[in-house]
């Protein structure tokens, strides 16, 4: 059941919680729960929701996620239980660089629960999203990891093709880029500082 709007931002609001909330008409609801003020330098703790149906339900769950110490915390205590589970599993989660994606950051991908349901997988230095998982598959991925000697495992197509989008997106764009001679790694690095350059170019353009 969907959560109630003006009830969930009143209990934050009497938690203490701040909550900044803006939208474009055609590009969804963003929301990050920080002062108005701080927006500029918390761009990495803004999210983002197509409808306004899934505002209350998505500002409840990140602010159990942001704030696990917070009165609105123990206005929901079962939560808890779901707070460690999501603990444990960042735990055990394994060390995959940032820079395995072909960008120049220092950071690692971590799992962010972002709702009951789903985890986003992002980098713990510069905040990017690699992609999202439905947590259950998620878990069952770490449980295999842990148990099985992945190393000496080698994917079939059908492997590959059972995975979730983001992940099959990811694994071809690997094996795109992962050629001896390295021209298509090449390519591949020209076309991003392209595509890098002309949004630069607009947004100078815009000012």
């Amino acid at each position: 059941m969907s959560r109630n709007l003006a009830e969930t931002l009143q209990a934050l609001y009497d938690s203490e919680i701040h909550v900044t909330i803006t939208w474009v008409w055609d590009n969804g609801i963003d929301f990050a729960l920080v002062p108005y003020m701080d927006w500029e330098s918390t761009k990495e703790k803004w999210h983002n929701v197509r409808r306004v149906a899934e505002l209350a339900d998505t500002l409840h769950e990140r602010a159990l996620v942001e704030y696990p110490e917070s009165a609105y915390v123990r206005m929901h205590p079962s939560r808890n239980g779901q707070q460690k589970d999501a603990e444990e599993q960042a735990r055990r989660f394994p060390f995959i660089p940032h820079q395995a994606a072909f960008v120049e950051c220092p950071g690692q991908i971590i799992p962010e629960p972002t709702s009951q349901r789903d985890t986003t997988l992002k980098c713990n230095d510069c905040g990017a999203a690699v992609g999202k998982l439905n947590t259950a598959i998620l878990n069952n991925l770490v449980n295999l990891a842990g148990a099985t000697d992945l190393d000496r495992f080698v994917p079939d197509p059908d492997h590959i093709n059972a995975l979730p989008e983001p992940l099959r997106k990811y694994i071809h764009d690997l094996a795109t880029r992962a050629d001896p001679a390295g021209d298509v790694a090449e390519i591949a690095l020209l076309k991003e500082n392209n595509r890098a350059l002309w949004a630069r170019i607009r947004e100078l353009e815009e000012r």
